[in-house]
């Protein structure tokens, strides 16, 4: 587990990266920052709304094998 959460943090440390060096962030600027802010939030906005559409998709989905009912032992046997 702690292997997992280590590969998030580095993913989102590398995508939070990724959004300052793209738009030439100067944080010293406060306008810049802000914008930043506002980036790294819509990002992280659209990383959630796609996390959940995957998860919710796989929870619909059918994981069980259906049934052989030939070979169900509580049918009843007719004489």
């Amino acid at each position: 587990m702690g292997k997992i959460i280590l590969i998030v943090i580095i993913l989102l440390v590398i995508g939070t990266y990724s959004i300052y060096k793209n738009n030439d962030t100067d944080l010293s600027n406060l306008d810049s920052a802000g914008s930043f802010i506002g980036d790294l939030a819509n990002w992280f906005f659209q990383l959630g709304k796609s996390t959940s559409n995957t998860v919710g998709y796989a929870v619909h989905q059918e994981w069980l094998p259906e049934l052989n009912n030939t070979n169900s032992t509580n049918r009843s046997i007719s004489k």
